[in-house]
């Protein structure tokens, strides 16, 4: 606050106490000395123990486990909600580039577990190679795991698996109707020795390289009719991991065969 005095002399402040806070004050006093007089005695604090009916106590059971059952509900209704929303949105993304097709989502491939994997050869720590010995490499962090792959504006869970030196990875995925994905590079670098395509289908589908940014594809029923599998390979001496998002969706429509790779 600032006050212009025009000419010398004195200026007095004074403050105002309200009804309210005179009251406050004299309740304050009185907590302290009452907090005073409890420190001067020397009887010993014991709580009272409280008697509750038997049908009190199963009421309070009963309303407690009802509420943990109504939140667990909740929570997994929001996430089913959100994965759900999480593919439509892909799924508009990616027909909206074919008027003739559409379609509606029916569940997470990788968080149902619908999947199966295999690898040529079996170990991933061969430092036999090359000139890199592979130090620390150990097999078991190599093995497939859930992860999470960012693909704008949403994150996806996906089946993380090391695809080995010189070698193959097959990531089987079980499904009845489309099949609706994508496929990104988690090791950092760059180059086109990581490659991925599918296999199984009615055309033979050419090889595409791995990215850290992901690669979205579209597998329809009918153009692989002996199910869905995506091979990914390593031309360099070093392990390389690829993580793979994929979603079974029902077409409402369907003009052409085969596989759409975006």
């Amino acid at each position: 606050m600032m006050v212009r005095v025009p000419e010398p002399g004195r200026l007095e402040l004074r403050y105002h106490w309200s009804g309210r806070e005179r009251v406050a004050a004299h309740i304050s006093l009185i907590a302290l000395g009452l907090v005073l007089l409890a420190l001067l005695s020397t009887r010993r604090l014991e709580l009272a123990d409280r008697l509750h009916a038997p049908a009190a106590q199963r009421l309070s059971a009963l309303m407690l486990g009802l509420s943990v059952a109504l939140v667990s509900m909740w929570v997994a209704s929001r996430k089913a909600a959100r994965l759900e929303q999480t593919w439509t949105d892909a799924i508009a993304r990616v027909f909206a580039r074919r008027a003739d097709h559409d379609a509606t989502f029916v569940r997470d491939l990788i968080v149902d577990g619908a999947f199966t994997t295999a690898r040529t050869p079996q170990q991933i720590c061969i430092g036999l190679t090359g000139r890199d010995a592979l130090p620390g490499c150990s097999e078991t962090a190599h093995r497939p795991s859930m992860a999470i792959l960012y693909g704008a504006p949403h994150l996806y869970r996906c089946l993380a698996v090391t695809v080995p030196p010189n070698g193959l990875t097959d990531v089987h995925l079980e499904a009845t109707g489309d099949v609706l994905g994508m496929v990104v590079r988690m090791t950092p670098g760059r180059g086109q020795h990581l490659t991925w395509r599918p296999v199984g289908g009615r055309e033979d589908m050419k090889r595409r390289g791995v990215s850290t940014q992901p690669s979205e594809f579209h597998l329809r029923a009918d153009a692989f009719p002996a199910g869905f599998t995506l091979r990914l390979g390593n031309r360099s001496n070093a392990p390389e991991r690829v993580c793979v998002a994929a979603a079974e969706v029902r077409a409402k429509a369907s003009g052409a065969t085969g596989a759409a790779l975006d």
